[in-house]
């Protein structure tokens, strides 16, 4: 390794990267749930070890964005892609600069909307009735607020990211204005609430978020740019607009652990998105690899090797990687998941170089997967 790059993997070496006293709750991506979010010091350390020239940033499993306000925040380009549309939105709306301008407009357009809302008849926009198992998830004043609410939206034009911002408040409370007892809990159960009350929440949702964005707001443009890809990390054509990458920060899905897609699947439908095309393509969920499910570790590590050799065609030399990776559990069995990502690299001209460890502390997190353990490996991979 050269000298410069062994002096600052050796001070990453002196990060208690179990953070104790940290957590994503507070930062602005805890704004809206989402599972196995990355709390900020992790990709914050790893940048700022390396911010002594602009860098172009990729996390091939980018999630809901925090790899990417971390670059932006450092100055840097970053480039996110995930499978799951929600994800997309995610990111889009947290490496997006708003302006006090934008705020205005933003707050603006949520006081219109709620003026409408309050307004508005019984009805269920016919677009969203397709959507499965509506009636038992989404009580009738739920559906037409919810279907109202996605239709005005959509009829903004000319403020994309007003509109992204507008969506991301309502898809946080969709579960809470659902019948679904909660974000992990898949039971339906009477929660008593009325228009009123769901007009409430919603205007709830769009002045906090509209506050923590107004607190949070970043005096100046961001000094990078930003570039956010719905894709599958294996396959080459979702690399098509990414180039000369310096530094890669992620953390894959591991097997058995989580199903992103059913954590937001009804977010999804309403949104327009399409959980479908999210499922049959994301890594790692649970139905392949539990019960009945016919995949194993070999699977993982074929996925791997794939993202590894598009990683190796659009990154630069001796770029570098950061792979935050837990062990799994499979039918009973305990998976190494890092020797995984490490025969994955020695196939496809890369190098695990050094190793850290971080504790993970299970109370601080809203979502528990069946899969994941109280441990998890901090990779660093030299491009060979």
């Amino acid at each position: 390794m050269q000298t410069s790059l062994i002096n600052r993997v050796a001070v990453l070496k002196s990060t208690d990267w179990s953070f104790p006293n940290e957590s994503s709750r507070g930062d602005i991506t805890d704004l809206h749930p989402y599972p196995a979010r990355f709390i900020p010091p992790i990709p914050e350390s790893i940048i700022n070890a390396f911010s002594s020239k602009k860098l172009n940033i990729l996390d091939p499993f980018a999630g809901c964005g925090t790899t990417l306000r971390a670059g932006l925040n450092a100055g840097h380009n970053v480039y996110g892609i995930d499978v799951n549309g929600l994800a997309g939105l995610l990111q889009r709306v947290y490496s997006q600069h708003f302006s006090e301008l934008d705020l205005v407009h933003f707050k603006a357009r949520s006081e219109e909307l709620v003026f409408k809302l309050k307004k508005s008849g019984n009805s269920t926009n016919r677009k969203f009735l397709s959507i499965p198992n509506l009636d038992h998830w989404f009580n009738k004043d739920a559906q037409d607020i919810l279907s109202t609410s996605i239709s005005l939206i959509n009829k903004y034009s000319g403020t994309n990211h007003i509109s992204d911002l507008l969506k991301f408040s309502i898809s946080r409370v969709i579960v809470k204005v659902s019948n679904q007892k909660s974000d992990t809990q898949y039971v339906a159960i009477e929660k008593g609430l009325d228009r009123s009350q769901i007009v409430k929440i919603i205007s709830n949702s769009l002045d906090f978020v509209y506050k923590r964005f107004f607190e949070n707001r970043e005096p100046e443009l961001w000094k990078g740019l930003s570039s956010v890809i719905q894709g599958d990390a294996r396959d080459k054509n979702t690399y098509s607009n990414i180039s000369d990458i310096d530094l890669i920060i992620t953390s894959p899905p591991y097997p058995n652990a989580y199903e992103y897609w059913l954590y937001h699947k009804y977010r999804m439908f309403w949104l327009g998105l399409d959980p479908l095309w999210s499922r049959e393509r994301e890594i790692g969920a649970r139905p392949f690899y539990s019960g009945t499910g016919k995949k194993n570790e070999f699977d993982f590590q074929n996925d791997l090797v794939s993202i590894f050799q598009n990683l190796h065609e659009i990154t630069k030399p001796n770029a570098l990687q950061f792979w935050v990776v837990g062990d799994s559990v499979i039918k009973g069995r305990l998976i190494d998941n890092t020797k995984i990502v490490e025969n994955a690299c020695d196939l496809t001209g890369w190098k695990v170089i050094e190793k850290m460890q971080r504790i993970v502390d299970r109370k601080r997190s809203s979502f528990q997967g069946i899969g994941r353990l109280g441990i998890e490996h901090i990779l660093v991979v030299q491009k060979l």
